[in-house]
């Protein structure tokens, strides 16, 4: 059975009605899963182009009219801001049948903290090198290993409710520089991304290669089911590379 299941709501089918679609590269093969992607994109960077004016009424508008590249031009812009959306997160897709989390945003991010660790941990265990992977590869895998291993979230907690203890005057950083550098290509950094292209602008999109030879989710829980508890919880503090 794949581990990268997504449940697909289906409008028509009545309330909480979805088809699961395995998203495994052993199963989907690679144009087929290209196809997921652009057609996905297709609708979210269209949205919001409906009505009685501009794009809505493209096909009432004559062709080379003013009125049409002015249509034009605000589709564009539309779909701009919608990938900026989409890049920088403020678009959500809403998860069939998943309800609202009651654990507290602090311990959830602490309990990807040290999930995070972990799975690099046993990538590193496994012979593989942290780095070579995507930040989000390695959080999809570490969401993996909290919704399977109880015990994270509770060391996530004991985590929060031991730094609640600790009491820092605010004078202890008074001195601390920030690094104009590093600020300066942070921000160089996000302006670029928000700025991007869309993928219809851009061409073809480009589709993440998912390798066969990655270390797979199977072999990270296998590997943390394995280990101590205590011994996984101090890996979770070695420094990432």
């Amino acid at each position: 059975m794949g581990t990268n299941i997504v449940k697909v709501p289906i409008a028509k089918g009545g309330k909480d009605a979805f088809i699961e679609v395995n998203l495994d590269a052993e199963v989907m093969d690679q144009e087929d899963f290209a196809l997921i992607v652009m057609e996905g994109l297709k609708v979210i960077l269209n949205a919001r182009m409906s009505g009685d004016k501009g794009p809505g009424a493209i096909t009432k508008m004559a062709a080379g009219s003013p009125e049409l590249a002015a249509a034009h031009k605000t589709a564009m812009e539309i779909a701009t801001e919608n990938h900026r959306r989409l890049i920088t997160g403020e678009l959500r897709t809403k998860k069939a049948g998943k309800a609202k989390s009651d654990i507290p945003r602090e311990v959830q991010t602490e309990a990807r903290r040290l999930a995070r660790d972990l799975v690099r941990n046993l990538i590193r265990e496994a012979g593989g090198k942290p780095s070579h992977y995507a930040a989000s590869e390695i959080t999809k895998y570490a969401d993996a290993l909290i919704a399977s291993d109880g015990t994270i979230l509770e060391k996530a907690k004991e985590n929060i409710a031991s730094r609640a203890t600790i009491v820092v005057a605010k004078e202890a950083i008074a001195g601390i520089k920030e690094d104009p550098k590093k600020a300066a290509e942070r921000e160089a950094a996000k302006a670029e991304k928000a700025t991007q292209l869309s993928s219809t602008q851009a061409g073809k999109p480009k589709v993440p290669t998912r390798k066969k030879g990655d270390v797979s989710l199977a072999t990270i829980t296998a590997m943390a089911s394995q280990a101590p508890a205590a011994a996984q919880f101090t890996a979770g503090h070695h420094t990432s590379h």
